[in-house]
């Protein structure tokens, strides 16, 4: 195999067990070691490294996890995260490693730890007349409920109901940050297909919330003074995204002052009604 950088037979073991334990990200010890983060991981799977902690660097736990260790966890794996997202959001165990960068037998063991019980996943689904392509698309695509949700209101798990929408075809959408998708409002209209691929993103609500508040403006860079901390360029890009994504232009900016473009009357207006329903939705979820 040809190792990038720096050769595997110079790096010490306890040396490189120590950076391992201290970095954030498995990127953050390739700079470091001048390796890519696969390269981490097989070396440290060939020299038998793990650390003290549930290092996201390499996704490898102690085989003694010790209390003290455990309260270290941070992030994706902190013990209220990684029980919200296993028991609540009904995410798999390669889902949640994934997010943290770690391997499932990481996450499998810290659910162990904190004495949450695994879920059994049978190999196979048997036909359910109440969970076809039809429904899912409906109640997915169209209605932008998550996945989670709907695997708890049909009493299967996430996973089967992943594994079905992908051979039915239905593109998964992003990994949705809680209260910032649109997945869980119950909207009475389905959103529009402009509406649909722009709150695809898990900052769907942030989206919305920033180009509802550009016009009015004299320009970008007075919107960017008022809305976006003086970020210019940043919000530039945003705009640009959404109406990349959107597929048409929202904002003109070709007046004296910046107003919706001819397509960008209804997608602000929709997008408004959506943010309402968001706001009056929220404390009700929270």
């Amino acid at each position: 195999m040809t190792w990038p950088g720096t050769e595997p037979t110079s790096l010490a073991r306890d040396d490189v067990r120590d950076l391992l334990s201290t970095v954030t990200s498995v990127h953050e010890a390739g700079d470091a070691l001048g390796l890519t983060a696969e390269h981490i991981r097989l070396y440290c799977d060939l020299a038998d490294i793990s650390t003290p902690t549930p290092s996201p660097a390499i996704g490898n736990l102690s085989n003694q996890l010790t209390p003290e260790a455990a309260e270290v966890r941070q992030g994706i794996l902190a013990p209220e995260q990684l029980r919200d997202l296993y028991e609540n959001q009904q995410l798999e165990l390669a889902h949640i490693a994934r997010l943290a960068s770690c391997n499932a037998d990481t996450v499998r063991a810290l659910l162990i730890h904190d004495d949450i019980p695994l879920r059994f996943r049978p190999d196979r689904l048997p036909p359910r007349p109440d969970i076809t392509r039809e429904w899912l698309h409906r109640e997915y695509v169209e209605k932008r409920r998550n996945i989670a949700e709907l695997a708890r209101e049909r009493g299967i798990s996430h996973y089967h109901l992943t594994t079905l929408a992908r051979g039915w075809d239905l593109a998964i959408r992003s990994t949705e940050r809680r209260y910032n998708a649109i997945g869980y409002l119950n909207l009475p209209w389905t959103p529009s297909p402009a509406m649909q691929a722009v709150t695809a993103s898990p900052t769907a609500l942030d989206r919305l919330q920033t180009i509802v508040q550009v016009p009015g403006h004299p320009s970008l860079a007075a919107a960017a003074r008022a809305i976006y901390d003086g970020r210019d360029g940043a919000l530039r890009q945003r705009i640009t995204k959404i109406e990349k994504v959107a597929g048409f232009q929202i904002i003109d900016r070709s007046a004296s002052r910046l107003t919706p473009a001819p397509r960008g009357y209804d997608f602000l207006r929709e997008a408004t009604e959506i943010l309402h329903i968001a706001d009056k939705t929220r404390p009700k979820c929270q």
